[in-house]
């Protein structure tokens, strides 16, 4: 029977933790350089470490603001961090629509599918298949004519998509992306793999 190292085990755990940590403080780094660029591809590392990595700042944010108010008390500091709050908020909710963009594009399909999974994107279906700004609006609601074949369908629709959108969002987040090009640019695994 084989003996295994405990000391060789540790340190290939350390060394697993620290490039999981490294990659994942620069997919957030990377996600708020790119704020404003919609153009491109993300990964679903990237995507999804930027969205843990909003919600463990937002956790610590709040936490902190909650405590130096309390400690401080007058009305002035409060006011100063629900405006630092709602900056820093604009900017998150930027970065975090632009790598929403840029996975979808990832998965070769345009950024309006962010809107179609909306809760509230059955309008804004209709609307850009009516002024033609997206193919793929008319393959939606060729799927949707099939699935509502009477009256009653067409009335649940917008409740199953209220609630059924951002399930499909979520599970949509979670699919691979291809590893070849597309068209709205080249693969970002390819340059991972090349790092």
């Amino acid at each position: 029977m084989e003996q295994i190292d405990v000391n060789a085990v540790k340190d290939q755990a350390k060394n697993f933790a620290k490039a999981s940590a490294e990659g994942f403080i620069s997919s957030i780094i990377t996600c708020l350089k790119k704020t404003f660029c919609f153009k491109g591809r993300a990964t679903r590392n990237e995507f999804w470490s930027f969205l843990i990595g909003i919600i463990l700042f937002n956790i610590i944010y709040c936490i902190a603001t909650g405590l130096l108010c309390w400690i401080l008390r007058p009305a002035i500091f409060q006011v100063i961090f629900l405006i630092l709050d709602l900056i820093i908020n604009i900017v998150l909710a930027i970065s975090f629509i632009s790598v929403s963009v840029r996975r979808l594009h990832d998965l070769g399909l345009t950024g309006f599918w962010l809107w179609y999974l909306a809760p509230t994107g059955l309008p804004v279906v209709f609307m850009v298949n009516l002024l033609d700004l997206d193919d793929s609006c008319k393959n939606v609601l060729d799927r949707i004519s099939k699935a509502c074949t009477n009256w009653v369908s067409w009335l649940l629709l917008p409740f199953f998509w209220f609630f059924g959108a951002p399930i499909a969002q979520f599970l949509l987040f979670l699919y691979a992306g291809k590893d070849e090009p597309n068209q709205f640019g080249p693969s970002p695994y390819s340059q991972q793999q090349a790092e």
